[in-house]
């Protein structure tokens, strides 16, 4: 398995896309869940923890039909509650399976530093998909 392999979780496939320079010209992780057979991109980033060692993970956007377009808020797609249920499960069962590789052929969210480690948490921040 490679980290930036599509991976099988649950009833569709994701994957992590890599760091890109986005619409928005700042640089963005990305990662891919399928939708009826579809790519849609968005992003994950590091929150560091009160000690500022650990962290968490946070879907910042999602809903892009292009990785290039990530960071440009007004080219997301608008999704149903069951396409957006279906992003949150895809999402949290990715990082679950890439946390299981070795720590050095992990993507860059999910690398940990000498003493710093990832707490577990997904946090999905308000707005970070469209709802329609």
């Amino acid at each position: 398995m490679n980290r930036f392999d599509w991976m099988d979780v649950g009833p569709t496939r994701a994957q992590f896309s890599g760091g890109i320079r986005g619409w928005d010209e700042l640089g963005h992780e990305t990662f891919a869940v399928e939708i009826a057979e579809t790519p849609w991109y968005g992003e994950i980033t590091q929150v560091y923890a009160e000690n500022k060692h650990d962290f968490n993970l946070e879907v910042t956007s999602f809903g892009y039909e292009s990785r290039e377009n990530v960071g440009n808020l007004e080219g997301r797609a608008l999704f149903d509650e069951r396409a957006i249920e279906m992003v949150m499960a895809a999402t949290v069962k990715l990082v679950e399976k890439i946390y299981t590789l070795e720590n050095e052929n992990r993507p860059s969210p999910l690398y940990e530093v000498e003493g710093s480690h990832f707490l577990g948490t997904i946090h999905f921040r308000d707005g970070w998909i469209l709802k329609g």
